[in-house]
Parts: C-alpha cells; structure tokens; sequence
C-alpha cells in the first residue's frame, strides 16, 4: 500500500530535494561531504571513475541545474558561479571547504606563479574568472589582465566576481582572440565547451574578432608577461595573431599557457608535430605538458610536474590537457615547478599510477 498516495505531490520529489537544500545549504554541503568520503572508500579498489559514475551524478540530481552559487577560496576571494559545467560541480564538491583554486590545481598554480609581479596577463577564455581572480591578486602594482569572454552569461558572472571582490586591474573584452580583426566569430556548443567558429554574419549570436598583436599595439602595451588560452580549439588561431608577440627575445616574450585537445588536434605523430606546438618552437619556445587533474583536487605542497613534451604518454580515448611554453628555463620557479619524462599529463585517480598519479 502507497501511503503516500492521497498526497503524492507532498512526498519525495525531486523538486522538494533540491528546495529543501537550496533553503538548507549546510545540508547540501554535509551530503556532499559525505559522496565525496564514500568516493575517496572505494576509489583506490576500482578502476572506474567514481567521480562521474558515482558522486558526480549524485550531486547533480541533487542541485537545480543553472541555480547560481558562492564559494570562497583560502586566499580570500569569493565566486559567484552558475551550476553549467563540470568546472561548477567540481568547485562545489571541493574539499577542504576552503579550496586553493576553482578547477585544474596545477595549472592555476602555473599560472599564479608565472604572473606574480607581471605587468600585463592575457587570458582568452576567461569563463567566470576561475583564473583571472587569482592572477589579479598576485600582478604587480598598476599591472593589468586583460580577459577574453564571449559568452553572455558567463560575462556577466565574471564582472559581478569582480565588483564583489573590489577588483579593479581586470579588463573585459567581449572579442574572441583570432588570428586577424575584422571576422565575426560564433560559438558552437555551450558554456565551458562552447567552441569558436568563423560566423557567417554580424548578428546577435557573432562577436568581433580581434589579434593578439593588434589588442597590444591598441593599448600601447609594452611587453606581454603571461598569455593563457582555454578556448576549446581556437588556440592556434590566436596564436597565429601574435606573431610579434611571440616573436620577442627571451625575458621580453610571454610564458605561454593553452589547452590542447585530441577531439580537435592531430597528435598522431606526437605532440612536436602538432600545428599547436609547432608555431611555438618556431618562436623559439620549449613546450611541456602540466600534470594536472580535470578538477578541484587539493595539492597543495606537491610540485608543478612538467613532462617534456617528446616523452609524453598521450595514448588512450581523447583528452586534452595543458600545454605551458617558455623560452628559457629561467621563468620557471624552482620552487614551483619540476621537470619529469616519461609520464601521462593527465593525473586520474582510476589508473595506473606510475603513469597518472604525481611523482612527488
């Protein structure tokens, strides 16, 4: 017998779940807690991935989709975020409660790293400002970081992140970073997968294309410290915009950070023949790939691996993971940063970890 019959409407739905925790976030954080300790139980005995066969759908069914969040990092800064992307579920089952970073630990340290004391940091791609925040803190006095966000919504969120920070040194462009000025660029898919393509007209659904080297010789730049590029294939296409850009000697010419993708970059014949990687050793970059996990995980005290890109294991379904380029070994913090051969930049927790798991 239904005892719940007469009142179903009242009993155990999902839309009651998620108002209860929306009404009761101590408790929605408690349940997660809790997913991510079973998760942690039973990881090391499995070689599924529990984080999306088991605590990461959970949590999904448990929060509105869109439903907009805070959360504060252990430097300070708090981000307002909206629930889209794999990016927003992992920064709200972060644990400790106080996370070092919002997504991709060790690229975020690669980045805050390479920008203390900078002057001017390009990010393109900028979401809603995972990245931008923290290189804002670290610039050097009167320094500038100049974003690259297409997205609408993910505009918005990224400049309320910073009037509720009181930042004021990030600069936010409604362009999409490209090879020439002048072309309309649309987006194909949605929020942190959204990839850029050439539009066929200006209309609502297009944006601006602007290069590299035109946005610096626009604002009379001198020199360019950090350039970061997520923006889910359009990576070659922006750096082919900054010629001059890439072109400066070593100690004048940026440190390079981007995303590389097997869904959209051949590395058949390995990473150095890549289009990608290739324009950057024409410059007179060395290029490594960043150990990283596709997550909030705390890493703190372990250092920046950096595979030599030659040496690489990058077989397996496709991924994708970042590339971080400099022309003199002398940028990289010792401290900071460590060289390794012969590893997987993807750090996974379901596989063999001579491969995937840290080395420090």
């Amino acid at each position: 017998m239904n005892i719940y019959a007469s009142n179903a409407k009242s009993y155990g739905t999902l839309a009651s779940v998620r108002e209860f925790l929306a009404e009761h976030p101590d408790a929605r954080d408690e349940i997660i807690a809790c997913l991510v300790s079973i998760e942690k139980r039973y990881q090391p005995n499995t070689d599924r991935n529990l984080r999306e066969d088991l605590s990461g759908p959970l949590v999904d069914f448990l929060v509105d989709n869109n439903s907009m969040y805070s959360r504060q990092v252990s430097n300070g800064l708090k981000f307002n975020f909206r629930y889209s992307s794999r990016i927003a579920r992992e920064f709200l089952m972060a644990q400790p409660n106080f996370p070092d970073h919002v997504w991709e630990p060790q690229t975020t340290r690669s980045i805050v790293s390479l920008s203390t004391g900078a002057q001017n940091v390009i990010i393109g791609g900028a979401y809603f400002g995972d990245h931008a925040l923290f290189v804002a803190k670290v610039l050097a006095q009167g320094g500038q970081c100049h974003c690259f966000e297409l997205s609408p919504e993910n505009l918005a969120v990224l400049k309320s992140n910073l009037d509720d920070n009181g930042i004021t040194n990030v600069i936010v462009n409604a362009e999409a970073l490209w090879s020439v000025d002048g072309v309309r660029i649309e987006l194909a898919g949605d929020d942190s997968h959204a990839k850029p393509k050439l539009g066929e007209s200006a209309n609502a659904k297009t944006f601006p294309s602007r290069s590299i080297d035109s946005y610096v010789r626009g604002k009379g730049l001198k020199k360019i410290d950090v350039v970061m590029l997520d923006i889910e294939g359009g990576e070659f296409e922006a750096l082919r915009g900054a010629t001059e850009t890439l072109s400066a000697p070593a100690g004048q010419a940026p440190a390079l950070i981007c995303e590389i993708h097997a869904a959209y970059t051949d590395w058949s014949r390995g990473l150095r023949h890549t289009e990608l990687c290739a324009l950057m050793i024409e410059k007179g970059y060395e290029v490594f790939a960043i150990r990283d996990y596709q997550g909030n995980e705390a890493m703190s005290g372990k250092k920046v691996e950096l595979v030599e890109i030659d040496s690489a294991i990058i077989s397996g379904p496709p991924h994708g993971f970042n590339l971080l380029a400099v022309k003199s070994r002398a940028q990289l913090d010792s401290a900071v940063f460590s060289i390794v051969k012969g590893v997987s930049p993807k750090l996974l927790h379901h596989r063999d970890q001579k491969i995937h798991g840290p080395l420090s």
